[in-house]
This record gives structure tokens, sequence and C-alpha cells, in this order.
């Protein structure tokens, strides 16, 4: 489940579970896209401290999520991941597409 709080004009969404596993990070993915295409076109930052791994099927889902985003105009930014998941992103040259932030903070000024 996703926690929502609002900061700067910034949603920032925080998943509430640990995401150890495969299908766990799917399933939480599918419910952040169902969350932010609620509205698209605003500013988001997602927690993913919470996401321990990435396989190719988060990745695609958060690739759809951030271009749904960027298509309604809105921008989307990922705080704090964990050294494997920035890893994953910077490898696969996806920090462009969806920046990473070490905290809420800098999510809000980067969005501001």
């Amino acid at each position: 489940m996703w926690h929502e709080q609002i900061q700067g004009g910034v949603r920032i969404l925080s998943h509430v579970d640990g995401l150890d596993t495969n299908s766990k990070v799917t399933q939480a993915l599918q419910l952040l896209e169902a969350h932010v295409l609620q509205d698209p076109g605003g500013r988001w930052a997602g927690d993913a401290a919470p996401i321990a791994l990435m396989n190719s099927e988060a990745i695609g889902k958060q690739i759809a999520v951030v271009r749904r985003v960027s298509a309604a105009n809105g921008r989307m930014v990922l705080v704090n991941p964990t050294r494997h998941v920035r890893g994953v992103l910077q490898t696969l040259r996806l920090v462009k597409l969806l920046p990473i932030v070490d905290d809420v903070e800098q999510a809000v000024a980067r969005l501001a």
C-alpha cells in the first residue's frame, strides 16, 4: 500500500511494506501506476527506499508510469533508492527519464 503526503506542492508516495521479491515490487508498481494516473500531470516523488530489487518487468512498469506522467506534463523523481536499484537505473541510463534524489527535500526543490 502506498501512503501519500504533500510537501511544497509535491505528492510524495511512500510504500509501507518492504518490497523484497519481484512479485511484491511488480504488484507495488501496479498500485503506484493506478495512484499516479489519478493526476498524471502533477509533481510526484516516489520513495524507493523499500524497493530491494528491480527486474525487467518492474523497470518496464516504472518507465510506463514515468512516460504517462511526462505525457501529461507532470514530473516525477525517485527518492533514496537502494544501491542496487540506483545502479540498475544508472546502468540503463534511465536517470535522465527518472531523476534520482537522495531525500524528500531534494525532491521538492527539484520539482519546484
